[in-house]
């Protein structure tokens, strides 16, 4: 048995094996979910998966999960000052 994803940094092919492996003799796909536990978080990951960035980037932000700051010491700061750092899930940000 081999486990892999075919999609895996396709800009330098690494997932081509398991491409060419699954042309040639088949394969199972996993469909469901398990390591996400928020549906918010399931759909972002749906949408990067398929391709689709800034529907990903655009539910991350929404909900807090990307913060952007001039530099790295004013993000630390602003983490600091809020008391608290990037939330658990987008579904635990009010």
């Amino acid at each position: 048995m081999r486990v892999g994803d075919d999609r895996q940094l396709p800009e330098i092919d690494a997932g081509d094996g398991f491409r060419g492996l699954a042309e040639r003799l088949g394969c199972v796909e996993l469909t469901e979910v398990r390591r996400q536990r928020h549906e918010g978080d399931r759909s972002a990951l749906d949408a990067l998966r398929a391709g689709d960035v800034g529907r990903w980037a655009d539910a991350y932000r929404e909900h807090g999960r990307i913060v952007a700051r001039p530099t790295a010491d004013a993000t630390a700061a602003s983490s600091s000052a809020t008391g608290r750092g990037p939330p658990s899930s987008p579904a635990s940000t009010p």
